[in-house]
């Protein structure tokens, strides 16, 4: 076999076996916190997050099943919602519904979903709760507003969302 052949062929074989082994698509989803949890991460992830944003919003504007496309069966969304819902008056079980049709969403898309509860003045804590979904809870490291995470606190969550993905 003359050398030009064996190397293109080799070239070719690791080309479809790196293909089978591509590295998992992650995204960031959600409000105001996952935007900070996206700009720490890595430059890899997809930043999808929209601040001010609350949970019913992603369902109803189709973000999330785009964010779903985007990433793809076996994919991962790194998300943080409910916080702005808290804010406007939400209850915790209404929070938990419109979570638990997005995590169902995700289900069925085949994506997994990596949830960040924030303990902040708006906890979203109690709906995880109702739901008993299991999400990264980041305590302290919060700004002054009481709400919003410290460039340290995004790196925590970042870093312990990397290592579930």
């Amino acid at each position: 076999m003359p050398a030009a052949l064996f190397l293109g062929l080799l070239v070719l074989a690791l080309a479809v076996s790196n293909r089978s082994h591509a590295a998992t698509s992650v995204a960031t989803v959600g409000d105001s916190l996952a935007v900070g949890v996206g700009s720490v991460a890595p430059s890899t992830w997809l930043q999808l997050g929209r601040t001010g944003t609350r949970a019913a919003q992603w369902l109803a504007q189709g973000w999330w099943a785009d964010a779903l496309a985007r990433v793809g069966r076996s994919g991962v969304l790194v998300a943080s919602l409910g916080t702005n819902d808290i804010r406007a008056g939400a209850p915790a079980s209404e929070l938990a519904a419109v979570l638990s049709n997005l995590q169902e969403a995700a289900d069925n898309a085949g994506v997994r979903v990596v949830w960040i509860s924030v303990a902040n003045k708006y906890d979203t804590l109690p709906a995880f709760t109702v739901l008993g979904l299991p999400h990264i809870r980041i305590a302290g490291a919060l700004t002054p507003d009481g709400v919003h995470l410290t460039v340290a606190g995004y790196k925590t969550a970042a870093s312990q969302a990397m290592r579930r993905v």
